[in-house]
Order: C-alpha cells, then structure tokens, then sequence
C-alpha cells in the first residue's frame, strides 16, 4: 500500500441528498469561472484559482465531492507571498485520469 488507502474508484451518489446534489451542481457550475489554471501533479492535479474566490465555497465544494467520492484526496493551500489558492485534487492508482475525464477536459 502506497501513499493512498486501496479506495476503490466507485462514486457514491446516494451519500448526497437531492439537496446536496444541487449544491454541488451549483458549485461545480461555477469552477470555470474561478480556475485560472491546472498544473499536473504525480497523482492528480492542481487547481490554481483566483485570489478573490471565498474560500468557505471551496471547502463547502471539497466536503459534498468527498462524500460522494470517498476515494478522491484534497488539500486547500494558501501560501505565503502568492495570491492564488491552490487544490490539490489527488489519490490512489486512477485516479488522475478518472480527475481528467470528469473534471479537467472541461476546465481546459
């Protein structure tokens, strides 16, 4: 076992509520308007986001994507001196691609 738990590649859309599912349509709605680029990572990709984005609606997008797909990774930076937000968005063997083909190719 690798860095990531063996989590099979199996969205669960039942962990959402009908309610849940419009927020995350909602928000997933609104990611081209707040990426401004995506850099490749080994396991996954970074989302680099504008600085004016609230960062509760990035955490709020992070929670509801969990619960649905327990098997995807995320980590939210800030860093010091930059002004963009960074996620991470990452996990185990196919996920990359799993990432690119319900997420990246419509960002791109």
């Amino acid at each position: 076992m690798g860095l990531y738990m063996e989590i099979p590649i199996i969205c669960i859309p039942e962990a959402l509520t009908a309610k849940q599912h419009q927020r995350l349509s909602e928000l997933h709605e609104m990611l081209p308007q707040i990426v401004s680029s995506i850099t490749p990572i080994d396991d996954g990709y970074t989302l680099h986001l504008h600085e004016d984005v609230a960062i509760m609606l990035l955490v709020e997008y992070v929670q509801l994507e969990h619960l649905c797909c327990p098997f995807l990774s995320f980590s939210l930076r800030v860093n010091a001196g930059e002004k963009s937000i960074k996620l991470d968005i990452s996990g185990g063997d196919g996920v990359k691609e799993f990432v690119y083909q319900t997420l990246i190719h419509e960002l791109e």
